[in-house]
């Protein structure tokens, strides 16, 4: 356990036990039981949250043989170690660990030892990292594709969100033996990943196997798989997914921080906070925005700003609070920011601000009834 690690466990126990007195008074959620069994029906709605989101997010192909590993910090396990470990529990056909990352995969042979490796390791000490295993993503998917001969299009994914001179990647394929004559186009979606198409099947076979954990683009360690004729916006959900911060099913999910969980969100502290008591509202479903939230997580999601509001108040705070919605690597979850700000002069200058620059982006701010 890192220094890091420690330093955000203390701080969310110090928040935890402040903020449970008050959510037990004012119900974050009518049907949570707070104080005196908090600890084990908490545990036990974590606990179902968790397998639940792992159910619904890639475990539905029965023929998937294929887990994720995830949470490999310390960068210290190599392939050996890691198919030496996953071998205690069934026979291992495959195991890949993504060049300069964190997270690898492991291919069974048979789908029941897949099964048993995500029950037996997830959340297992090794070498010093808490393990993070569940299902891969579209592993039956890709074999389907790859035994297509007339497919000859490789997804190349973990490419920088911005133009950039389609030279460049095509030259790291030129540094793996491919020549110009074998890559027929390259189409960037500028989402963070694109397609290349060569010029036969066999050599975006080659590509993939060749690629896969060694192909850079400007820092960036790429994914290389078979395209499946998904739509571009399907294609980066997958991606969206597993790449997320708050998505309990992803491997960068940072368990340790979340404080409480209800039926539809959980609370949890920030990586990094802006001030103490900082934390944040998140819905377990992932959805990019407001917009896109059921109406029962609407109604959570209120149920517990107006719990936290009487949080703050009773320390003298403001409640402060927006959403949190921008469409980058890693945080595409929209989130609900909760910020204490002092009573007074801080909260006057907030307002102020507000409105400020309000003005000048021609947004209007409607004051409410404190009661609201």
């Amino acid at each position: 356990e890192s220094y890091l690690e420690k330093k955000e466990k203390k701080q969310k126990q110090n928040f935890s036990e402040e903020v449970d007195n008050t959510l037990q008074s004012t119900r974050f959620v009518p049907t949570w039981a707070m104080k005196n069994n908090s600890a084990q029906e908490v545990s036990h709605r974590w606990e179902k949250s968790k397998a639940h989101a792992r159910k619904n997010s890639l475990d539905s192909d029965p023929n998937n043989c294929s887990v994720f590993v995830g949470s490999m910090f310390y960068k210290n396990v190599s392939k050996d170690e890691l198919m030496q470990k996953f071998e205690t529990v069934g026979k291992v056909s495959c195991v890949k660990i993504v060049s300069e990352s964190v997270f690898g995969f492991v291919d069974f042979e048979k789908r029941a030892d897949a099964e048993k490796a995500i029950e037996v390791f997830n959340g297992l000490n090794f070498k010093g990292n808490s393990l993070s295993v569940g299902w891969a993503s579209s592993a039956n998917e890709n074999r389907s594709h790859s035994l297509d001969s007339s497919n000859s299009t490789v997804y190349v994914g973990n490419l920088p969100k911005r133009e950039f001179d389609e030279n460049e990647l095509i030259g790291a394929f030129l540094d793996l033996g491919f020549s110009s004559s074998d890559i027929v186009s390259f189409k960037n979606c500028f989402k963070g990943f694109g397609f290349v198409r060569f010029s036969n099947h066999e050599l975006a076979s080659e590509a993939i196997s060749k690629g896969g954990g060694c192909l850079n683009l400007f820092g960036h360690p790429l994914t290389l798989s078979w395209s499946t004729g998904r739509s571009a916006q399907n294609q980066n959900s997958t991606d969206d997914v597993k790449e997320c911060w708050f998505c309990l099913a992803s491997g960068k999910f940072l368990e340790h921080l979340v404080v409480n969980v209800g039926e539809e969100v959980y609370l949890t502290l920030p990586k990094g906070s802006l001030v103490p008591f900082h934390c944040l509202v998140v819905p377990i479903a992932h959805a990019r925005s407001y917009s896109e939230l059921t109406a029962e997580a609407i109604d959570e999601i209120d149920a517990c700003k107006k719990s936290l509001k009487a949080f703050f108040e009773a320390y003298n705070f403001e409640f402060f609070c927006f959403e949190r919605c921008v469409d980058t690597k890693g945080t595409n979850h929209m989130h609900i920011q909760a910020v204490p700000i002092p009573f007074g002069e801080a909260a006057r200058g907030a307002r102020m601000l507000l409105k400020t620059e309000g003005m000048r982006w021609n947004i209007s701010f409607e004051e409410l009834d404190k009661s609201a």
